[in-house]
């Protein structure tokens, strides 16, 4: 198996805040003369932009005497930070066969400071003998709230838009106090048949002595 990837990135260069590129004149108190004084200047750097592009090819299935599909789909991915609290997300497979998406999801993210954060993706699948997932055209929605700095809440959706169905809802809590923790999520799931399947997991941290869960 061969296979080749190709990854840009793009950044960005910013003046820090509380820093100056400027010069100045000043007087030596030893000399009687003046001269040029630079003030120092601190930058950040901040990856915006990030793409993403990869594909295998199948030297063995080539070798066969009637080689049916040696390439895979083209997989590529893109990220992009257009502001300090927002984030989008790209990714798709490319059919070199067939001349078309064999799937794509689109998302995006807001969050801020406290440690809130809104994740909302589209998610559209379609049917091909080159990938093994099934069809679906779905949106997806993940939340997540700081409420204090102990007591976090979370919860999740998606919803099927090809059969008109709710995939699944989830509720999730964490709580962290000082010398244990504990961590919660229920899911429940629609399956084949609309029969709906729960499930919950749950964890619990003591700090100096270990873990356990369900």
């Amino acid at each position: 198996l061969l296979t080749y990837s190709l990854v840009n990135t793009l950044t960005s260069k910013a003046i820090k805040k509380g820093t100056f590129d400027i010069s100045r004149i000043s007087k030596r108190a030893d000399r009687d003369r003046f001269e040029i004084v630079d003030s120092p200047v601190d930058y950040s750097y901040t990856d915006f932009l990030r793409f993403e592009l990869e594909q295998n090819y199948d030297i063995n299935e080539a070798m066969e005497k009637n080689p049916e599909k040696p390439f895979s789909p083209i997989a590529g991915r893109l990220d992009i930070f257009p502001g300090k609290y927002v984030g989008l997300d790209a990714d798709a497979l490319w059919s070199v066969y067939d001349n078309r998406f064999l799937s794509y999801n689109i998302g995006g993210t807001l969050w801020d400071e406290r440690g809130d954060r809104l994740y909302v993706e589209y998610r559209n699948t379609q049917e091909s003998d080159e990938i093994d997932f099934n069809p679906s055209q779905s949106i997806f929605g993940d939340l997540r709230l700081k409420v204090t700095d102990r007591l976090r809440l979370s919860g999740l959706y998606e919803y099927n838009f090809q059969d008109n169905t709710r995939v699944r809802t989830g509720f999730g809590l964490s709580y962290k106090a000082d010398c244990w923790a504990f961590e919660g999520l229920i899911v429940d799931k629609v399956n084949v048949g609309d029969r709906n399947d729960v499930n919950w997991e749950f964890n619990i941290k003591l700090n100096g002595l270990g873990e356990f869960g369900i």
